[in-house]
């Protein structure tokens, strides 16, 4: 029999918890030489601090992602411009938009970064004029300039990676088609 340390009840031989409390009855204690290799092994490591990778902010607004990953960017100021309806007439503190009552709670976005005087990537989708081309790229939803760099934020489409459907095609093993094309093809019966 052994008696529970936490509340005084006896239990039976071979049980792990009290019956009354569900207390641990003979809970894992490290030995001495346990306790004296976690020691030294502790005093064995140098003091290294951690490095503070703190999300960077970008034109007052936007906080940027620290690390090797895509860059995302968070709107701190929601308010400023609401994410469903682009309304600019709410006021700072507000929760949600007073024009289309979306929550205006801290939004993400994938950005990129590139020098103001050499805009790269998609910084350069404002100066496509080819409004097919347009139709294939992601929509710009905002863009910063601070420091002689642009930061050009994208919106989420919530469409897939856009891919040219092939399909095979009389006289050649295939041919290209364009994505509008592709909905008024209809596939052929198999032959048996």
């Amino acid at each position: 029999m052994s008696t529970c340390h936490a509340c005084g009840a006896e239990n039976r031989a071979g049980a792990r918890f009290c019956w009354s409390c569900a207390a641990p009855l003979n809970p894992f204690r490290p030995s001495e030489a346990d306790r004296a290799w976690l020691a030294a092994s502790l005093a064995s490591l140098e003091e290294t601090p951690m490095e503070e990778q703190a999300p960077t902010r970008f034109a007052g607004r936007y906080e940027l992602s620290p690390g090797d990953g895509p860059l995302t960017a968070v709107d701190v100021e929601p308010w400023r411009r609401c994410w469903a309806c682009g309304s600019t007439a709410n006021e700072p503190g507000e929760a949600f938009c007073t024009n289309c009552g979306a929550a205006l709670g801290n939004r993400s976005y994938r950005a990129a970064l590139s020098p103001s005087d050499a805009p790269s990537g998609p910084a350069l989708i404002r100066s496509i004029d080819d409004q097919a081309a347009l139709a294939l790229l992601p929509e710009i939803w905002d863009q910063a300039e601070e420091g002689g760099r642009t930061l050009t934020l994208l919106q989420d489409s919530g469409r897939s990676p856009v891919s040219t459907p092939l399909i095979p095609a009389a006289g050649s093993p295939w041919r290209r088609i364009s994505p509008h094309s592709a909905a008024s093809i209809r596939p052929s019966p198999l032959n048996t």
